[in-house]
């Protein structure tokens, strides 16, 4: 179990910098 919530770490902290580069590049119209 403890590898399965590392990969849900991993997995969280990608989706974060992909919004975040979809907001730099889309500009503020995507929240």
């Amino acid at each position: 179990m403890k590898a399965a919530g590392r990969y849900v770490t991993i997995f969280f902290l990608y989706f974060l910098i992909l919004l975040f580069y979809a907001r730099r590049s889309c500009g503020e119209a995507v929240v």
